[in-house]
C-alpha cells in the first residue's frame, strides 16, 4: 500500500505540472493575440507653411487638430494672424495649412502701399483723397486686382467662390504676389477654361 500511494502521488504531481504548462502556454497565446489586435494609431502627413517658425512637412496622429500641426513646426512666427485659422479643425492626410501674416497698417489706418489699390500718379491732392471709381473693362465689368483684392472682391469673379478666393490669397502670400496675370493658372483648381472666363476681369 505505501508503494501504491507513493506512485499515485507522483502521478498526480506529474499531471498537475502538465496542466500548469498547458494553461501557461494558452495564456501566452491569448496575450500575444491581444497585442496583435491592437493596431497602432495611424499617422497623417501635413504641410505647414507661412508664418510658422519651422515650416515644412510633419507627421501627426490622425485625430490631431490644426493647432497641433502649428506646434509641431515650432509654433507661430511673430506677426502670424491665427485668428484667420480654425485652430480646432481636424487635419487630414495631405492637407496644406497656410498660416497667414497680419497685414501691417499705415499710420492712417490704410493697408501698406504694396497691398493697397493703385493710386493715380497725377492730379491734385484733393483729387487723390477722393474715392477712386471702379475700373471697368470694355464690357463694363468691374476689374479685380489680383495683388490687392480681398476674398469678397475675388468672390465676385465668375466661377470663384469663397474656397477658391482663399486659395488665390494663400498663393499670393506664399509667392509674394502675382508677377503676371497668367500666373493665376498656377492656383490649384484654375485651369485654362476657367482662366479664359476671368482674363478680361483681371489686373495686377
Amino acid at each position: 500500500m505505501p508503494m501504491f500511494r507513493r506512485r499515485m502521488r507522483l502521478v498526480l504531481i506529474g499531471a498537475l505540472i502538465v496542466m500548469g504548462s498547458v494553461l501557461y502556454a494558452l495564456a501566452g497565446e491569448k496575450e500575444e493575440a491581444s497585442v496583435k489586435n491592437v493596431a497602432p494609431s495611424p499617422d497623417v502627413v501635413v504641410h505647414v507653411a507661412g508664418a510658422v517658425k519651422n515650416p515644412g512637412v510633419v507627421s501627426l496622429p490622425m485625430e490631431s487638430r490644426v493647432e497641433a500641426a502649428i506646434r509641431a513646426c515650432g509654433g507661430e512666427a511673430p506677426g502670424a494672424d491665427l485668428d484667420k485659422l480654425n485652430l480646432a479643425e481636424p487635419i487630414h492626410d495631405g492637407m496644406k495649412i497656410m498660416v497667414p501674416e497680419k497685414i501691417a497698417q499705415s499710420p492712417h489706418g490704410n493697408a501698406p502701399d504694396s497691398l493697397a489699390s493703385p493710386r493715380p500718379s497725377t492730379g491734385s491732392a484733393m483729387q487723390n483723397m477722393k474715392t477712386m471709381p471702379e475700373e471697368k473693362n470694355a464690357r463694363g465689368e468691374t476689374i479685380v486686382h489680383l495683388n490687392s483684392a480681398d476674398a469678397s472682391m475675388l468672390d465676385t469673379l465668375p466661377g470663384i467662390g469663397p474656397v477658391m478666393a482663399q486659395r488665390i490669397i494663400d498663393y499670393r502670400m506664399e509667392h509674394g504676389g502675382f508677377k503676371t496675370i497668367d500666373e493665376l493658372k498656377n492656383v490649384r483648381g484654375i485651369g485654362d477654361v476657367r482662366f479664359s472666363r476671368l482674363r478680361d476681369r483681371l489686373a495686377l
